[in-house]
């Protein structure tokens, strides 16, 4: 049984081939599915091995991971929560707040964790908070459109912590000074979804594809430079979205 394709007609939306490794799973993903509007959301369903990611976007004020590290964005000092099954991980193991000591919101945060632990994960499952999106890692065994549903319900009937469709936020004291010319460029074009991007590219004019490498390749190096400089460290949101744009244009330049 082709589970992503019984996914595709039970929620709409079109798969697509992609190349994508997840280092949260150690495991690589070859097919997405994206569905546009779905009860007036926008989702991606990442197919791995043994998981299927599902993105939803919806984020909170708190970033976050359930149950497993966010290596990619070194979420990875866990923290026990009183009568929470499930290990917690954040960025810092200092000034660490939990989202359940959110004094302004305690109601539902108690039920976002509640329908957690409904969930009874498993040990390589796990939920992952951010800004601008919430993720699902489930097994393939699991009734996904039902929790899809129910936790879609959730994020409805709690608007006080999650936002949907949330602006995105650039910061120019956090991008070097000879590359802050480029920041118009990055909300359209700094798509880190090889999908999506190939979809962008096929919509795009030649005449502005050569535009956009006119402007960015003279660049690339001091871009890649400013990338090297966070070492081991996470790379910033600002970074990650001149990396997303210097991929375009290396893509773009061979095609």
């Amino acid at each position: 049984m082709d589970y992503l394709k019984e996914l595709s007609v039970q929620l709409g939306g079109k798969i697509h081939v992609q190349n994508l490794y997840n280092w949260n799973y150690d495991e690589k993903s070859l097919r997405v599915l994206i569905i546009k509007d779905y009860k007036s959301y926008k989702i991606e369903i990442n197919e791995f091995d043994n998981l299927f990611e599902i993105d939803i976007n919806s984020g909170t004020d708190f970033s976050f991971s359930v149950n497993i590290p966010n290596k990619i964005f070194a979420y990875n000092t866990p923290t026990s929560i009183s009568d929470f099954p499930y290990k917690v991980y954040f960025r810092r193991q200092d000034n660490i707040i939990h989202p359940l000591s959110n004094k302004q919101y305690p109601n539902s945060w108690s039920q976002v964790f509640t329908k957690i632990k409904e969930l009874n994960l498993a040990e390589n499952e796990g939920i992952f908070f951010y800004e601008n999106a919430t993720q699902l890692a489930l097994a393939s065994d699991r009734n996904l459109v039902s929790i899809l549903d129910d936790f879609i319900d959730l994020v409805n009937k709690n608007g006080d912590i999650f936002r949907k469709e949330i602006r995105e936020r650039i910061f120019k004291k956090n991008i070097p000074e000879n590359l802050r010319h480029l920041i118009p460029l990055l909300k359209k074009w700094s798509i880190p979804d090889d999908s999506e991007r190939e979809q962008l590219m096929e919509e795009t004019s030649e005449k502005q594809k050569k535009k956009i490498i006119k402007t960015v390749w003279p660049y690339m190096v001091e871009i890649n430079k400013f990338l090297d400089s966070f070492g081991d460290e996470a790379l910033s949101h600002e970074a990650m979205l001149l990396g997303n744009l210097a991929e375009l244009v290396s893509e773009l330049q061979i095609t």
